[in-house]
């Protein structure tokens, strides 16, 4: 029997965020069109961040993506772009 460890699981979370949004004719990715004073990215990974504190995030973006990794984030996810 081994001792009962009070060490929180590991948590994957994977954030896809690759779109060009093209059918929302919107101009810009639809995640980084505003949503109640931030983008839709943003508000995303920090909500994210609030209910799994303990996680590590994945985020898939497109290949010429130079907006998200320049985004304020309050949020203390580990995130692997």
């Amino acid at each position: 029997m081994t001792a009962a460890t009070t060490e929180v699981p590991r948590i994957w979370l994977v954030v896809p965020a690759a779109g060009a949004g093209s059918r929302m004719g919107a101009g810009i990715p639809k995640q980084y069109l505003p949503l109640a004073g931030k983008t839709v990215f943003q508000q995303t990974l920090e909500r994210l961040c609030a209910q799994f504190p303990h996680s590590r995030c994945v985020v898939a973006l497109a290949e010429d993506d130079a907006t998200a990794r320049s985004l304020p984030l309050k949020c203390a996810l580990q995130i692997d772009w």
